[in-house]
């Protein structure tokens, strides 16, 4: 039997990060600068097909960290055209509507695996908020959820949900001075009201 051998699926000379791999429309997410520029732009490229890459976001802000709804049919991402990096969440692909879910400062948003929450980060602070992302798309209020030392490290990553988003994994800072060892937040759900 012959054996596949990998293969490229974007080559060109951009600084490229990977969010995300799409089930439900089979593309790879990512962030790049295009051509020089020093504003991020996000993109989806087909697994599939011609894979002709797909601007999610590209506009002069920077558009980061996109991440598709569970159904496939909405995309969340950070965007500093505010002013300041806040969430937004339009359709997917194509984006006929846009709606801005953070309204205090954004970062690196994840979908609960059923799509009815969307979490972000926002400073030393994890946020949930409740969203409806069916044939229309709506978002309740923000919501902390608790405050932790975020890690520094420019990357996505610093946290992930579980995909019930009853628990996160946090990556966080340590002091310089102090060894700390790494802590679990268990039962964090049941100090937030909602």
């Amino acid at each position: 039997s012959r054996t596949k051998q990998a293969a490229p699926l974007l080559v060109n000379s951009e600084e490229k990060y990977v969010s995300v791999l799409t089930a439900t429309a089979p593309s790879v997410i990512y962030t790049s600068r295009d051509g020089g520029n020093t504003d991020w732009n996000t993109w989806a490229v087909p697994t599939t097909g011609d894979r002709k890459p797909i601007p999610i976001g590209k506009t002069q802000f920077a558009e980061m960290w996109a991440t598709v709804s569970p159904d496939g049919k909405y995309v969340a991402y950070q965007s500093n055209e505010s002013g300041r990096a806040e969430i937004y969440v339009h359709e997917f692909p194509e984006a006929r509507n846009k709606w801005q879910v953070s309204t205090a400062g954004g970062l690196e948003p994840y979908w609960r695996r059923d799509g009815r929450e969307l979490y972000y980060r926002q400073g030393t602070r994890l946020i949930a908020v409740p969203v409806q992302a069916g044939e229309t798309f709506s978002a309740g209020n923000p919501v902390t959820l608790f405050q932790t030392r975020f890690s520094t490290v420019i990357a996505r990553g610093r946290y992930r949900p579980t995909p019930d988003g009853q628990r996160f994994l946090v990556l966080v800072s340590l002091a310089r001075d102090a060894e700390q060892p790494a802590a679990v937040v268990l039962n964090w759900a049941s100090a937030v009201r909602r």
